[in-house]
């Protein structure tokens, strides 16, 4: 079995960073808004943005690094490299790769390239490699 957990980037301004744990939300007393907190083994809590939270796939890089939702991966397939960014498809109810070559369009992340797979970036970070040319 899996491990389930998140990652966010948390909400403040001074020093963002990635902060990794369990999810959860908390509707606003204010509003109808929800804001989105993660708590880490160490039972802290770090408010993050909801639009950079990312769900560990289960899967880790060939360097051992766990792949989450949103991170850019570069993997092999016959005998071709490409950048692929990973994602959760609901219509599969699994992990994809998303890429702008029609070969990879919605392939599970955990058919493609296992062996070779590095993750390179995430697409909040380092949206720019998604700009460079896919097939290397």
């Amino acid at each position: 079995m899996r491990e389930i957990k998140f990652r966010g980037k948390t909400g403040t301004t001074e020093g963002k960073k990635w902060v990794y744990g369990y999810l959860y939300k908390i509707k606003s007393f204010f509003s109808e808004d929800y804001q989105y907190f993660i708590k880490n083994e160490h039972l802290q809590e770090t408010s993050v943005d909801e639009d950079t939270i990312g769900q560990y796939t289960g899967l880790k890089d060939k360097n051992g690094k766990e792949i989450y939702e949103g991170d850019i991966v570069r993997t092999k397939y016959m005998d071709k490299t490409f950048i692929v960014w990973v994602e959760y498809s609901d219509e599969y109810a699994e992990f994809v790769t998303k890429c702008k070559e029609i070969l990879f369009f919605d392939e599970p992340l955990s058919d493609i390239g296992r062996a070779d797979r590095e993750v390179i970036g995430n697409i909040y970070d380092n949206p720019e490699l998604l700009e460079e040319d896919y097939n290397v």
